[in-house]
């Protein structure tokens, strides 16, 4: 079973592989280098509509205690650089993190927490609206919306293919085994009339006009 200390750094690799560049881990101050230091990182959490997310996003610092995730819970600040979230809706977004990770405590939740988070802000924060024919903003939405549309194609086609392959190879083997056993059969059908051959033969008895007689 591993330790919290082995739990915590899966997890945090966990968190790199999903969030790539938004996610920081800053260096300890000079003080403390060489000297044990509890895991601190920095995600950027931004609106989960791609088209609000340059607009709408904070950063959530996360620090993990010693007995994380067994017993403790991580400490979460909501800190700066904020953008498109007001103060009221930041303190109310703190208070559903918190609140949150209550309800996690005993497994790993920093996923799940800006899960949440990216929910709550899709629901509860307007994003700045753009000038009116801004011609640059709905190129980049229909951009983004065929793209979506052509990896959700892409990705259909693939498991119908891939559905197809394992049919024809079911199909295939079905084919083979079938010609297996009628090759058996017919070689069984083969022997077996052979030996009623050898059989009859070996069995049969001259008749009278082949029995040789002697004159004397």
């Amino acid at each position: 079973m591993e330790t919290n200390e082995e739990l915590q750094q899966l997890e945090i690799t966990a968190l790199k592989s999903i969030y790539d560049q938004d996610f920081k881990q800053p260096e300890p101050p000079k003080a403390w280098k060489g000297a044990a230091r509890l895991p601190e990182f920095v995600i950027k959490v931004a609106h989960p509509d791609p088209c609000h997310a340059p607009k709408v996003f904070f950063h959530l610092r996360v620090k993990f205690p010693k007995t994380y995730p067994t017993l403790a819970t991580p400490v979460f600040t909501v800190q700066k650089p904020i953008r498109g979230i007001p103060s009221d809706v930041e303190t109310a977004l703190s208070k559903l993190i918190h609140d949150e990770a209550q309800k996690l405590r005993g497994s790993e939740m920093v996923f799940q927490i800006i899960t949440t988070a990216q929910e709550w802000i899709s629901d509860h924060v307007q994003p700045p609206s753009e000038a009116s024919g801004s011609l640059a903003t709905e190129m980049t939405r229909r951009a983004i919306q065929e793209e979506q549309e052509r990896r959700q194609k892409e990705a259909q086609e693939a498991e119908r293919q891939s559905a197809l392959a394992a049919q024809l190879a079911a199909q295939l083997q079905e084919k083979i085994q079938a010609d297996a056993q009628k090759h058996l059969i017919a070689k069984e059908m083969q022997y077996k009339a052979a030996r009623r051959r050898a059989q009859s033969d070996a069995t049969e008895v001259p008749s009278a006009g082949d029995t040789l007689t002697e004159s004397f």
